[in-house]
């Protein structure tokens, strides 16, 4: 029996970012795993109003409106036309829903539907809570950002995190079966064959957005040029939003690309040494780029990772500035199965199926699996 997907996100391609990249992809796959027993639908409820939408599977646009009655409405709507089974499946990024990242309407939706109508919801939470110093908003609001992610978690029968930090702020534990951590995927594509590290160019990649930039070229420019110099990299390739000069902060050749399609970037990213990133090496497994970097056999390479923690190892499954590039291949390799192993769509879409599962019927019987 068929089971009809209600999936709510606040973005969809051909948005660039990672949250659109993420619902879409997680879609084909659920579909595909569940051998095609599951009928997805799109709720986009972003924030900002959508330009366009280009997906496989039909969407009900709300995006821009804000509103908890005309979100309930709709998924209650779809859910008795269909005449199946339902589940909720959500992408919580609270910046995605409301401009200071505490979407209240979002969560009074989730409690008609999901708690008074009882229609299950399983929620991947892609951010709970903003991070920043105390002349941030970000730091004075996240007491309320995550009230308003504990109040959704609250009402849902599955809950995701991309690392397990997160679902300790949720008050969630891996050992409830209710709740799993599962990394970002790569949205930039999942190569079944990787050229050996040491038939690569000495090229390296920087791709993300402003932020990381800025970091690598301005804040933490010193130990992006060491790093460089001790990977014996020739030249940079730059995706993304344009950033200042990075040829002249490098003090190398960088090919500033800007935005590309995923094969263009796949492609470059199987040429390549290494690939540059500032983010915490305790949260990485919620970073996208770092996903792409080792789906595709490139060395990670972590400008300034503080803190260190979480299930990723400096020297084993990155680099950070005292690695010695004798541990590349080495580095390449581990980095890259235990992204097979832990991180691939495909795992990500078996595990979350197998949530929706439980969901929908009451811990018993499977809706499907193609896992062999």
């Amino acid at each position: 029996m068929s089971v009809r997907l209600i999936h709510i996100t606040a973005e969809l391609p051909p948005v660039i970012g990672g949250v659109a990249d993420y619902s879409a992809i997680l879609t084909q796959q659920l579909v595909e795993v569940s051998g095609e027993t599951l009928d997805p639908v799109y709720i986009h409820a972003g924030k900002q109003v959508a330009d366009s939408i280009d997906v496989e599977y039909p969407v009900a646009d709300l995006s821009g409106q804000s509103s908890a009655t005309a979100l309930a409405d709709e998924v209650e709507q779809l859910a008795a036309e269909s005449g199946r089974r339902t589940v909720v499946l959500l992408e919580y990024s609270g910046y995605g829903y409301a401009k200071r990242g505490a979407p209240l309407w979002l969560a009074r939706a989730v409690r008609r539907v999901c708690g008074k109508k009882g229609i299950p919801l399983v929620a991947i939470f892609h951010e709970i809570k903003g991070a920043g110093s105390v002349w941030s908003s970000s730091f004075w609001l996240s007491p309320v950002q995550l009230y308003v992610a504990r109040y959704v978690a609250r009402f849902s029968e599955g809950v995701v995190a991309p690392h397990s930090t997160g679902l300790k702020q949720l008050g969630k534990t891996q050992k409830n079966a209710k709740s799993l951590v599962c990394p970002v995927f790569s949205n930039v594509g999942e190569p079944e064959t990787r050229p050996p590290w040491s038939d690569r160019s000495p090229r390296a990649v920087v791709f993300g957005g402003e932020s990381t930039k800025k970091a690598l070229y301005d804040t933490h420019r010193s130990d992006t040029r060491n790093c460089l110099k001790r990977w014996e990299i020739e030249t940079v390739v730059d995706y993304g939003p344009p950033t200042g000069e990075p040829s002249q902060a490098l003090g190398l050749p960088v090919e500033v690309r800007g935005v590309q399609p995923a094969e263009e970037i796949s492609t470059s990213l199987l040429n390549a040494r290494i690939g540059l990133l500032h983010y915490p090496a305790a949260y990485v497994t919620k970073s996208g780029v770092m996903a792409a970097y080792m789906a595709h056999g490139v060395v990670p390479v972590l400008v300034q990772p503080d803190p260190f923690g979480g299930k990723l190892k400096a020297g084993t499954h990155f680099a950070v500035r005292d690695t010695s590039i004798k541990r590349g291949a080495e580095i390449a390799q581990t980095a890259a199965m235990w992204y097979d192993e832990n991180v691939h769509s495909r795992q990500t879409a078996e595990k979350i199926l197998t949530l929706t599962r439980h969901a929908i019927n009451g811990y018993s019987r499977p809706i499907h699996s193609s896992r062999r």
